[in-house]
């Protein structure tokens, strides 16, 4: 089943109406330096056998110190 903005009825009503369809590529957490950092803080979580919330936590005051 295709996604209702995919069906060729609607397609053709959009490029009709003079727009141009561009699709975006499928999500690649490759992609996004997002994820890059999530994985460096859940690497430092596990070294440091803390949770989400201890790590920023301590980050939070180390910034406030400096």
């Amino acid at each position: 089943m295709r996604r209702f903005h995919k069906r060729k009825d609607i397609c053709q009503a959009i490029e009709k109406r003079g727009c141009i369809l561009q699709w975006l590529p499928p999500y690649s957490p490759d992609l996004n330096p997002l994820e890059k950092k999530w994985a460096q803080a859940k690497a430092i979580r596990r070294k440091k056998h803390c949770s989400v919330d201890e790590l920023f936590q301590q980050q939070t005051l180390y910034d406030k110190i400096n």
